[in-house]
């Protein structure tokens, strides 16, 4: 998940920057209050979620 969360934020940035926003205001704005922090904040979660898996003792 955490790779999907990566690959997604770097295909949008490329998106972004290869067209741009069509309208100013209505497209961008959204895209940064909603959207982008939508995809960041599960991608926070999921990094935690894996530091936390990965620091615990192995049982036998």
């Amino acid at each position: 998940m955490i790779l999907y969360l990566q690959d997604l934020l770097f295909f949008d940035k490329k998106d972004i920057v290869k067209t741009g926003f069509k309208s100013d205001d209505e497209e961008e704005i959204p895209f940064f209050r909603t959207i982008k922090p939508q995809i960041l904040g599960k991608l926070i979660h999921y990094n935690k979620v894996y530091r936390i898996e990965t620091t615990c003792p192995v049982s036998r």
